[in-house]
C-alpha cells in the first residue's frame, strides 16, 4: 500500500502520522507540539516522498539479527521504558535487560513512548545514574 501513498495528499498522510504518533503522549498538549514539529519536513509533496521512502526502509529483520550480539555489550547500559507505551510492549524492555548483561531497566509511571520528552527529569536521572558506574 506504501507506493500508493505518493498519489494522496501530503496533510492526508500527515494527518494520519499525527493521530497515530498522539498515542505516544500522555500530555496531548506536548504531544501536538513535539508531532508538529517531527512532520514539518514531511508536509510537502517531495516530504511525502521521503517519509515513504524512510518506512519502506524500515526492516525490522535488521534489529532481530543484532538480537544475538546483545550479550556482548559490556558498556554499563540502562533501558527506560515508559510505563504507558502503546507502540512497544514493556516485556521488551525486559528482554533487553536480560540480554544485556548488567542492563538496568527503569520503568517510568506514567508514560508512553515519548519518555524524554514526557520525563525529562526522570530520563535526566537515570542518565546521572548510569555514568555514576
Amino acid at each position: 500500500m506504501l507506493p500508493l501513498t505518493r498519489h494522496l495528499p501530503a496533510t492526508w498522510i500527515l494527518s494520519i502520522l499525527r493521530t497515530d504518533l498522539m498515542r505516544g503522549y500522555l500530555s496531548s498538549d506536548r504531544g501536538a507540539l513535539s508531532i508538529d514539529m517531527y512532520v514539518r519536513p514531511f508536509a510537502t509533496a517531495e516530504g511525502r516522498d521521503v517519509l515513504v521512502e524512510h518506512v519502506l526502509a524500515l526492516d525490522s529483520a535488521e534489529t532481530v539479527a543484532l538480537e544475538p550480539r546483545l550479550k556482548d555489550i559490556v558498556s554499563p547500559t540502562a533501558i527506560i521504558w515508559g510505563a504507558e507505551d502503546p507502540f512497544l510492549p514493556l516485556a521488551l524492555g525486559r528482554r533487553l535487560q536480560a540480554a544485556i548483561p548488567g542492563a538496568s531497566l527503569q520503568v517510568v509511571p506514567d508514560v508512553r513512548h515519548f519518555a524524554p520528552e514526557e520525563a525529562p527529569e526522570k530520563v535526566a536521572g537515570v542518565i546521572t545514574d548510569l555514568l555514576a558506574r
